[in-house]
């Protein structure tokens, strides 16, 4: 048989080859290395003349024997997508990622296999190694599409912490301004409302207004995260110095109704700061506001003694 091999072989008649290595499979007592020798050879022969099912039964046995076999498993993966055998897919995917000399770009493919149907079966921490796996194969700007994947892993999850973690790996990769605005104002709302950190949030939304400048959505976002520390806060110093910067970020957006309202609940907070009094009155006197003007002057009025009162109590 050894000699009608490697005549077949020589002349190349692949059509006599064929049979002959189906007889030396047949042989008992062949040492395993010679036996995976034939697999390989049959399979590859068997898939190039459109014989998938010989090819397959040689393929199987082949990586059963020598699962690191390159050929062999990566033929199994593409004929089981082929057949839509999700199950063989699994299988053979995961050999893939476990063959050594798989190029990069295809164990990252493999892998987002792996986490999508990870996925689909609701196994979210099968999805998250498998994409972790995929990321650390990938360059800077190759990554993106895989942490969106991650992002929507942790949503569904509600693993928030690990959220802001991908977040804040998603932002240092995104050069620009227009693409990484909305990961920016998505991190502010899960510190905020998800993780219930709202000075985490204030921090995350001040550098962003830092790095990308002062655009209205960042500041309406800070302005925001600003006044529920503020209002939470029970020290009276740190609640009036939260709501004059949220003041502050509101006159940036030129909501001046909006300043007005942060400076007096600063002042309800410090009702003996002048200061705050005189940007109210300035801001309120502009606005023709004089209900919440009139609001301001009683509040400072009861931080007063005698004579202190009579300028304040003339204009009211």
């Amino acid at each position: 048989l050894d000699a009608l091999d490697a005549l077949e072989s020589e002349v190349g008649d692949e059509a006599g080859l064929m049979p002959t290595l189906l007889r030396k499979l047949a042989l008992r007592d062949v040492p395993l290395e010679r036996r995976r020798e034939w697999l390989s050879r049959y399979g590859g022969l068997a898939a190039a003349h459109g014989q998938t099912d010989a090819a397959r039964a040689a393929f199987e046995e082949l990586v059963a024997h020598e699962g690191g076999h390159l050929a062999a498993v990566r033929w199994l993966a593409a004929d089981a997508a082929a057949r839509g055998d999700a199950e063989a897919s699994e299988r053979h995917d995961a050999r893939l990622v476990a063959t050594g000399g798989v190029p990069p770009e295809e164990q990252r493919a493999a892998r987002r296999r792996l986490a999508a149907r990870a996925r689909g079966q609701e196994r979210l921490g099968d999805a998250e190694t498998h994409l972790w796996a995929a990321v650390e194969l990938a360059a800077g700007a190759e990554q993106v599409e895989l942490l969106v994947e991650l992002e929507a892993v942790y949503a569904e999850a509600q693993r928030w912490a690990d959220l802001v973690v991908v977040l804040n790996h998603h932002i240092a990769t995104v050069a620009d301004d227009d693409s990484r605005l909305p990961l920016e104002l998505r991190r502010v709302a899960v510190l905020a409302d998800e993780l219930g950190t709202p000075n985490l949030a204030v921090e995350a939304a001040q550098a962003a207004v830092e790095r990308d400048g002062a655009r209205p959505p960042l500041l309406s976002a800070l302005a925001g995260v600003l006044a529920r520390v503020a209002a939470a806060s029970s020290d009276d110093d740190e609640a009036a110095a939260r709501w004059r910067e949220t003041a502050a970020a509101r006159g940036r957006l030129d909501d001046f109704a909006g300043t007005a309202d942060a400076l007096l609940a600063a002042l309800e907070r410090k009702p003996a700061d002048a200061s705050l009094v005189d940007e109210l009155a300035t801001l309120l006197g502009d606005l023709g506001d004089t209900a919440r003007l009139r609001r301001a002057h009683e509040l400072h009025l009861g931080t007063l003694d005698g004579a202190a009162r009579l300028p304040l109590l003339h204009q009211l």
